[in-house]
């Protein structure tokens, strides 16, 4: 679907169809506040009023997702319809994580929480790096980006990184 300023709208009842392919931070604004409905447009998923830094009085409607602009006639209500599915795990999935929190210690090793993304953080051994020792192991801050495999989904338990 081209995306283009253009908004075509169907004759549904329910629901009226826009081609318009929006992206997080396009501004929404005019295309909003443009429909003739009795009611205040309300804004639903994906879609959030944002104050301009110039001026505190002069608001407007951005994006906060990827997908299609959608209007839902009977309420007046605009939300970006989009196909996001939350991650679930895999055995030999290369991921990347954000440490959390460091958990404890596991025999002199820093075992750090990570959020990969899915229903559970994974677990990080410092000992799981090539070459890591008790003296010689890496030391990640909260905040810090890890690109690691993962050695284990978590059906049982959290999932683990190596």
């Amino acid at each position: 679907i081209p995306r283009d300023n253009t908004v075509t709208m169907s004759s549904s009842a329910s629901t009226m169809v826009h081609p318009k392919v929006v992206l997080p931070g396009d501004d929404v604004t005019r295309t909003v506040m443009e429909t003739k409905h009795k009611m205040k447009p309300k804004l639903g998923a994906g879609l959030s009023m944002k104050s301009c830094v110039d001026d505190d009085s002069d608001k407007k409607i951005v994006a906060t997702m990827a997908g299609r602009l959608e209007h839902r006639r009977s309420n007046n209500t605009w939300f970006v319809l989009h196909n996001a599915k939350r991650y679930i795990p895999a055995i030999e999935d290369r991921v990347l994580g954000v440490v959390e929190d460091r958990a404890g210690s596991d025999g002199g090793a820093d075992v750090y929480r990570v959020n990969i993304g899915g229903p559970h953080p994974a677990m990080l051994s410092s000992m799981a790096f090539e070459g890591a020792t008790k003296r010689n192991r890496p030391q990640f801050d909260t905040g810090t980006l890890i690109y690691a495999r993962l050695i284990s989904d978590g059906s049982i338990m959290d999932p683990t990184l190596s």
